[in-house]
């Protein structure tokens, strides 16, 4: 867990030597895009469970993702955090070799913007999609509209969803579900496989 914690440290860094301008697409959710209903009904998670750090499991924040099926064709991904118990300053919701072909910051009100909102390795087959926020999110500020683009349909099984509060004395993660695109088959393939060799060890050591 220590060298996650590490990875997520690389990762702040990383994030933060990027211009926020050329990072931050400040543009709403394209309505003109999407259908006025959800895809799917929205997921609401207040259980987020905090893996790592001071106040182990009782430092939670409520995630809702909503996904939109576009008229033209793919779907629009959305996320909102609220009722942060720390101050989370770092979202991220897992991916699988996904091609996001846009993504943007809806912010309205008094709405916390992050400083940056990008795709993790290439945006043809990101891995994920992360937000820096600074201060940090607390119970008193919801975080502006995270949305993404993309041709695949929303996974059944849900995905993994991550926050954590990044800081040189200490840290805090914590994870839940939420909706993501389903994984390219060739992805679906490699974790297959993955699960076939592990049980293939374990049949071996018995």
């Amino acid at each position: 867990m220590m060298k996650k914690m590490v990875y997520l440290y690389m990762g702040l860094l990383c994030l933060l030597s990027i211009p926020a301008m050329a990072s931050l697409n400040l543009a709403p959710v394209p309505n003109h895009l999407m259908n006025p209903a959800p895809f799917v009904p929205p997921l609401v998670n207040e259980d987020f469970i905090v893996v790592y750090g001071s106040g182990l499991g009782t430092a939670k924040a409520k995630v809702t993702s909503t996904v939109y099926k576009a008229d033209a064709g793919g779907y629009i991904y959305t996320y909102q955090i609220s009722n942060a118990a720390v101050k989370f300053t770092w979202f991220s919701a897992a991916l699988n070799s996904v091609a996001i072909t846009d993504l943007g910051v809806d912010v309205s009100g008094t709405e916390m913007q992050p400083v940056a909102w990008v795709p993790v390795d290439d945006s043809s087959a990101a891995t994920s999609v992360e937000a820096i926020f600074s201060p940090g999110l607390t119970a008193a500020n919801n975080s502006a509209i995270l949305w993404f683009t993309c041709a695949k349909a929303p996974d059944p099984t849900y995905g993994e969803g991550a926050l954590a509060k990044l800081s040189i004395v200490g840290g805090v993660y914590a994870v839940g579900n939420i909706l993501v695109p389903i994984p390219e088959p060739i992805t679906m393939i490699l974790l297959g496989s993955g699960w076939l060799l592990l049980r293939i060890c374990k049949h071996k050591k018995a």
